[in-house]
């Protein structure tokens, strides 16, 4: 037993000697860091509750990696209205300088009228100008929609909402407009006279004021509907509202739906990173 004992002693005591002092470091405490910021982790039904009469839709949409969110109704399409002007101003100037020309002043002052005064004879010119379904055509391909109804009339196209964020992203990011015109076209949303309402109404007075937007209102005699709907881009989101309802109501119904929406999102604790950056 003594040999033996001693045998099994000298293993053990010569393992135990081989084995790794525990570890002085300390153990992770509370919880492991929150994941990145991305919309695409939101669920948008939790952040934006409209009680109102006739159908609505949003999208909000995040430079920084392309995620959107939206209403259940954001893939739906509706007449964009004077939104789509913001279009017809991109793809002109954009064509221009392809071409190596430079617009005149006064088809300058011609485009700025259209974005700031919402003036529908030059959007028809222009859009004539630019081939109507052909130009169309180059929105869908270069922004890359998805719902994009396109007519022959520019007034009468149908879009989504998340579709109109997509050209919204687009016009920011300077593929819309090109380069050398991309500034000039967001400076002129800026400078909006005519349709200020929506989403621009539910930001503090400062940042109104930088908030490049379009916005876009009709009547469908054929349907007895009403529309208005908001454009708002800056250099890292875009935002669309859109409504549709019966033409015996008025607009404020409306523009109080599309500032709801951008008041709840504004407000959300779930989109500070984004709306704080």
């Amino acid at each position: 037993m003594a040999a033996a004992g001693k045998r099994f002693l000298e293993d053990v005591g010569a393992q135990g000697a081989a084995l790794p002092s525990p570890s002085t470091e300390p153990s992770p405490s509370g919880p492991p860091p929150p994941p990145p910021f991305s919309l695409a982790n939101l669920r948008s039904d939790s952040i934006v509750s409209i009680d109102a009469k006739g159908w609505h839709s949003w999208a909000l949409l995040d430079h920084k990696d392309g995620a959107i969110i939206g209403s259940a109704t954001q893939g739906e399409v509706a007449r964009t209205c004077s939104v789509i002007k913001v279009w017809i101003a991109a793809d002109y100037l954009r064509r221009a300088a392809e071409k190596g020309t430079t617009p005149s002043t006064s088809k300058l002052a011609s485009l700025s009228k259209m974005i700031r005064n919402s003036d529908n004879a030059v959007a028809t010119t222009v859009f004539a100008e630019l081939g109507k379904t052909a130009s169309f055509n180059r929105l869908k391909e270069l922004c890359k929609l998805t719902d994009f109804k396109p007519s022959s009339s520019w007034g009468q196209c149908q879009m989504s909402a998340r579709d109109l964020a997509r050209l919204g992203a687009a016009v920011t990011a300077g593929t819309a407009a090109g380069p050398k015109w991309t500034e000039w076209l967001l400076n002129e949303m800026r400078l909006v006279k005519l349709g200020t309402w929506g989403i621009r109404e539910a930001f503090p007075a400062d940042e109104a004021a930088a908030l490049a937007i379009k916005n876009g209102w009709d009547t469908t005699a054929a349907t007895q509907t009403r529309h208005m709907n908001c454009m708002a881009t800056t250099p890292r989101w875009t935002m669309i509202t859109m409504t549709k309802y019966s033409i015996a109501m008025p607009d404020r119904h409306g523009q109080e739906i599309d500032k709801s929406v951008a008041s709840q999102l504004l407000q959300s604790h779930e989109l500070e990173p984004l709306f704080k950056q």
